[in-house]
């Protein structure tokens, strides 16, 4: 239903629609039945203005990473991949996923560790208008639309972090103590738990709680707001029970941090993938999308959680809040 953008006819959101023509038409009247969208007739667009939209400039090499573009080797099988990118871009893909924890925030974006928060922001959006997944919208990528949405991802992280003074402050200071960013430091416990097996042990030797005091408990904590309990209780009952509801679950609870969202997506995922029946586990993922700057991607998950439940006030006022900025 990304494809519901009030410029698209009918004829050409069928073509787009994984689904059948019945399937897809059934899916829009229950749209249309909510007022919710309008399917203009609209002109053809010209080819020359086609073009100019797709046009880009391929941003500079960085020349401070730690080992140059021309001298990276690139994977032959994924060059010779069926589906992907033209060549140079497939390469810059590569180059960019490849070194992503290699360095720096400053480095990612190409800057100085001296620039000001408008260099940061230029610097964003021209990568941002590469790397955003919402520019290869109907392309297929094959394994490269995940490494496009996780490069887009860093590049995201870094502009929120380079363009708040006090987090800059905070990240330069690990720059002083030689890390590169917060996924060294989430690496650092592996070094810990090798210096206390005794402890390891006696950790796994403890008993489990049951899985009803685990939900009951992660419940109170999110009415009451508190939603890292929350999410470490329902990640512990995880261990337990891989149910589509507790993933989802989990996956909410970090939507209200706003953290973690990889992580977020990969339980949003699960649930669907264990339960695509679900409008709410739509709506989930449809946010998270929102929050990683991924309107097209957020449009067709609300347009999907309205198929299944035409009357869920949330992704009906998601969508409508969207859709007006899209047009």
């Amino acid at each position: 239903m990304y494809r519901v953008d009030g410029k698209s006819s009918c004829k050409e959101i069928v073509v787009a629609s994984p689904l059948t023509s019945q399937q897809t038409f059934e899916s829009l009247e229950k749209l249309l039945s909510t007022k919710l969208i309008e399917l203009p007739r609209v002109e053809k667009e010209v080819p020359e203005e086609a073009e100019a939209k797709a046009a880009f400039v391929l941003p500079d090499i960085p020349a401070s990473w730690p080992v140059p573009m021309e001298r990276t080797r690139f994977d032959p099988d994924l060059m010779a991949a069926e589906e992907g990118p033209e060549e140079e871009l497939r390469r810059l893909i590569l180059y960019y996923h490849g070194n992503l924890k290699a360095v720096n925030y400053y480095q990612l974006l190409g800057l100085e560790p001296d620039a000001d928060v408008k260099s940061v922001r230029r610097a964003y959006f021209k990568l941002s208008k590469v790397f955003h997944p919402d520019r290869f919208f109907r392309q297929k990528l094959g394994v490269f639309r995940e490494m496009v949405e996780t490069i887009f991802r860093w590049l995201n992280d870094a502009h929120k972090v380079l363009s708040d003074k006090r987090r800059k402050a905070e990240y330069d200071a690990l720059l002083g103590r030689g890390v590169l960013g917060p996924w060294q430091l989430e690496e650092e416990p592996q070094v810990q738990q090798r210096e206390a097996p005794a402890k390891e042990r006696q950790e796994v030797m403890k008993p489990r709680r049951p899985l009803a005091d685990l939900l009951a408990e992660a419940k109170i904590h999110e009415r009451a707001g508190e939603f890292r309990a929350a999410f470490d209780l329902y990640e512990e009952a995880l261990k337990q029970r891989r149910s589509p509801e507790l993933m989802n679950r989990s996956a909410e609870c970090l939507i209200r941090l706003k953290e973690d969202l990889d992580l977020a997506e990969s339980r949003a995922r699960g649930a669907i993938s264990a339960a695509p029946d679900v409008a709410r586990y739509w709506v989930a993922l449809a946010f998270i999308c929102e929050l990683t700057e991924r309107a097209t991607s957020a449009i067709e998950h609300y347009g999907q959680a309205l198929v299944l439940d035409p009357h869920h006030q949330g992704a009906l006022t998601r969508l409508q809040f969207l859709m007006s900025h899209e047009s």
